[in-house]
């Protein structure tokens, strides 16, 4: 009985350790973790993109700018083909309409430069702000999965640790069981053995008193002395006795998750 509730016990225990095992972590725990790593995944690629398209709009806006800041700097001299002086037959008026949509025509495209520059740097001051609070709430996405994750692991060290103390449990209670076992074997042997003794006492006293009965000789024997004339006494029933049950096999759970491993996450860099 002793053994049997030892290994009654440690099989309730390891149940309740692979059940939790299953609920907590296999269930809620990791479901939760990774719900969450799913999606810092997905923040993680809108971060990608947000990045890339910030760095095709830094792009433009160098090549825009820089062009309207080089006009600025710009050796005013006429373009090819654009003459101070004035052509032959040229009339007054015509000279000054002529210069004038030269130079409307290049005023017009230096404000059009000029404008799409501003567009564009106010642009990427709002592109800018949006890819930050997209790396941040990412960030804080990667800081709250570690943490679930790191939550998991101490439930399952938690587990771990409660089937290791279910088998060392087991190994106490099996030693005690085993402990009283061999004292009740050796003591009933120990019985055995003056039952034994009496027993071939008890069959020599028979013999003994029946011879006497029939010689009437005196009582001058022991009775431990079976008399000449006595047959060998039958022998005291065997009595086999039990054998020691071997113990069980407890095998402790494995862990499944070490809490000094962390999700791999890259690196988050700041913006330029």
């Amino acid at each position: 009985a002793a053994f049997a509730t030892c290994k009654a016990n440690m099989v309730a225990a390891q149940s309740a350790v692979a059940k939790g095992k299953a609920t907590e972590i296999h269930g809620t725990s990791l479901l939760a973790f990774e719900d969450c790593v799913s999606q810092e995944t997905t923040m993680k690629k809108e971060v990608e993109t947000c990045k890339q398209g910030l760095e095709t709009m830094t792009a433009s806006k160098t090549e825009v700018c820089g062009a309207v800041q080089s006009a600025q700097k710009k050796n005013f001299k006429m373009e090819s083909g654009c003459s101070c002086d004035s052509q032959e037959g040229e009339l007054y008026e015509d000279y000054l309409a002529r210069q004038m949509g030269y130079y409307q025509t290049q005023h017009k495209q230096f404000k059009m430069k000029q404008t799409q520059c501003q567009t564009l740097t106010q642009q990427m001051l709002v592109e800018t702000t949006t890819c930050e609070t997209k790396l941040t709430t990412q960030a804080a996405k990667s800081t709250e999965c570690l943490e679930k994750k790191e939550n998991a692991c101490v439930m399952d060290t938690e587990l771990v640790q409660k089937s290791a103390g279910a088998c060392e449990q087991y190994s106490a209670c099996y030693a005690a069981a085993k402990l009283a076992f061999e004292d009740a074997v050796n003591g009933v042997k120990l019985r055995v053995s003056d039952r034994e003794k009496e027993w071939s006492s008890t069959n020599n006293l028979d013999c003994f008193m029946d011879e006497f009965n029939e010689s009437g000789s005196e009582l001058c024997k022991t009775v431990t002395e079976a008399p000449k004339t006595c047959p060998e006494p039958e022998p005291m029933p065997m009595i086999v006795f039990p054998s020691l049950p071997e113990p069980e096999t407890c095998v402790p759970l494995e862990p499944t998750c070490n809490p000094e491993t962390t999700f791999d996450m890259d690196e988050k860099e700041p913006l330029d």
